[in-house]
């Protein structure tokens, strides 16, 4: 960016929302959890190849529980959201950012985000 403007272009500069990083594991808003513990035994929706995967495990331990604690199911990102709506899963990995939105604004399913970068808050996205 400060290339562009040394050399004249016109930039704008976009603050980042959520700088902390947006992954998280999103769950139904009337679910009444509040901890991952009290996700155990749940299915878990998780994309492979996805950019929240790699960091599950250390999420999961954060909470103080295991993949053991859980159905992982290994889904293509393409079938998460439509998974998760219909009620495939109780939770799923990925971007709350994009996640929550999707649920609540589309598909009318309000969600809750257990971001991975505050491990165990619980907030509204």
């Amino acid at each position: 960016m400060a290339a562009g403007v040394a050399n004249g272009l016109p930039v704008i500069s976009i603050m980042g929302i959520v700088q902390a990083g947006d992954a998280g594991l999103v769950i139904p808003a009337n679910s009444g959890w509040n901890t991952l513990k009290d996700v155990k035994g749940k299915r878990i929706l998780v994309a492979s190849g996805s950019g929240t995967a790699p960091y599950l495990d250390a999420f999961l331990k954060a909470g103080g529980v295991s993949r053991e604690d859980f159905t992982i199911i290994n889904v293509d990102l393409t079938a998460q959201a439509p998974t998760y709506i219909s009620g495939g899963a109780m939770a799923r990995c990925n971007s709350p950012s994009t996640s929550c939105h999707w649920s609540v604004k589309i598909a009318r399913r309000k969600s809750f985000c257990f971001p991975m970068s505050g491990c165990m808050s619980r907030a509204m996205a």
